[in-house]
């Protein structure tokens, strides 16, 4: 859960430096945060989708991780290009300059992000295996 809180904590760094006028070097502590974050999710995840396979069936049950990871990372990839773009042709048709317009599409695009990494983030704190109560003594 802290990869999530972290990549989450990075996307919304992130959009609040966006602006228009904003310099490169102002994004680096945010992406960082934001690369922080993803390095913290991946690893655990493939590790807890691995861990309970028969030996006989590594190869082949990695191959569908790795696959079902990459197709997710495609679609996703393809849903936030599309929001994307149409925030910005809705944007840049009330009259916005394409720097105006960018930015709020992307504080726009955050805050799906950061909603979709909270619900993942619940989810965990919900799932979480807890732990054996002992037995009552007599």
């Amino acid at each position: 859960m802290n990869g999530l809180t972290c990549y989450a904590a990075g996307i919304i760094a992130i959009a609040c430096v966006a602006a228009p006028g904003a310099a490169w070097f102002a994004f680096v502590p945010a992406t960082l945060l934001t690369g922080l974050g993803v390095g913290c999710i991946i690893a655990p995840m493939s590790t807890e989708a691995m861990r309970n396979v028969p030996r006989h069936l590594a190869g082949a049950a990695s191959g569908v991780n790795n696959t079902v990871r990459q197709i997710g990372s495609v679609i996703g990839a393809a849903a936030v290009g599309a929001l994307l773009q149409g925030r910005l042709a809705a944007e840049l048709a009330t009259g916005k300059t394409y720097a105006a317009a960018f930015t709020a599409t992307l504080h726009t695009t955050a805050i799906l992000s950061v909603a979709v990494l909270i619900v993942g983030a619940l989810a965990c704190l919900l799932l979480r295996p807890r732990a054996a109560q002992p037995a009552p003594t007599r």
